[in-house]
């Protein structure tokens, strides 16, 4: 994969780096990266087995119940609700909090629902 800076990024949105410090450029870049991640592997397991783009519906079950946990936390600590999309991030890359284990009942570390 081709390699890209903080400055590749400030240049092509263009902005400064008071604008937008180094550390939110970065955070950019990895959630690009994630998302290409995905994108390449799921196209590429789609040719493999001919299949379109759905998942477990267990996965889905899993899912949805914590997006619900995080909306809920999120409504009693009077803060914006998480995007579906946040959430999917999160557990990506860090799975499921030991609270949100214990209340769907196991381990959701959601890596690809295409993997083998």
């Amino acid at each position: 994969m081709a390699s890209v800076s903080v400055d590749d990024v400030r240049d092509v949105i263009n902005v400064s780096s008071t604008e937008v410090p180094d550390a939110k450029v970065l955070k950019m870049i990895k959630r690009a990266e994630v998302t290409l991640e995905l994108e390449t592997e799921c196209s590429t397991q789609k040719q493999k087995s001919g299949m379109g783009r759905t998942i477990d519906k267990a996965v889905f079950e899993e899912v949805k119940t914590i997006y619900a946990l995080k909306a809920e936390n999120a409504e009693a600590e009077n803060r914006v609700a998480p995007s579906v999309s946040r959430v999917l991030e999160m557990l990506l890359r860090k799975g499921s909090s030991p609270s949100e284990r214990e209340k769907i009942g196991r381990v959701v570390t959601c890596s690809s629902p295409f993997r083998g």
